[in-house]
């Protein structure tokens, strides 16, 4: 866990030495949900690159077990459609047996040539399978397949936030420990929220990986 009390330590130390004015708590943390939105998408788009990369989001994965259905409602907390696992129950005689099966995404142009093609037709006899995804949930074929499914997810992490009471008296804030969510992130995370932080306040750090990655996003989608 990352602790948000002393993440707002660390920047209120670097906004100091940086005389670069200060913050408010609710400015901190609407700055601390961008970056952590952003800190998701980053190692999502890096999602199987490296033993890094998975460590930083293995907070976050998380499996969901649920009767095979034409259409598989999502779970609630489900944030990415990227490198879903699936894996799927059949019965072999009277005993269960798990096995992970390669599903191909179907893209809506693909529906009709996929679903009807003689080789690429989805088959329980020759175990292929696909999916399509909606807002509904995820659609499975064959139509009419019964047993289990079963998916690895990245999960939608806690809303962190760092809570405070106001003391009237002195009129200032002051710090909740009890009130506040840390961030989920394993602590070695810490700089890289730190920086975040930092960058989208405007104050010169290190040039980064993660901080490359969202400058290159940001041209994009300025154009």
């Amino acid at each position: 866990m990352i602790s948000v009390q002393d993440l707002y330590l660390s920047v209120s130390d670097r906004i100091a030495k940086e005389q670069s004015g200060n913050f408010t708590n609710a400015e901190f943390n609407r700055i601390v949900a961008q970056a952590q939105e952003d800190a998701m998408d980053y190692f999502e788009s890096l999602d199987g690159s490296s033993q890094f990369v998975q460590n930083a989001l293995n907070p976050f994965l998380k499996r969901y077990d649920v009767a095979i259905a034409n259409t598989v409602p999502f779970p609630e907390d489900y944030r990415s459609k990227r490198n879903a696992r699936f894996r799927l129950m059949f019965m072999e005689g009277d005993a269960p047996a798990f096995k992970w099966f390669p599903a191909n995404m179907l893209e809506t142009d693909e529906d009709f040539d996929s679903l009807y093609s003689p080789i690429r037709k989805p088959s329980v006899t020759n175990e292929v399978y696909s999916y399509s995804m909606d807002s509904t949930g995820i659609r499975l074929y064959p139509e009419g397949i019964t047993g289990l499914f079963q998916m690895s997810y990245i999960r939608t992490p806690n809303a962190a936030t760092r809570a405070v009471t106001f003391d009237f008296v002195n009129e200032i804030e002051v710090y909740d420990a009890g009130g506040t969510v840390d961030l989920e992130w394993d602590n070695v995370q810490f700089n890289l929220f730190h920086d975040l932080i930092c960058f989208y306040m405007g104050i010169d750090i290190r040039e980064s990986e993660i901080i490359a990655w969202l400058s290159q996003r940001k041209l994009k989608e300025d154009r």
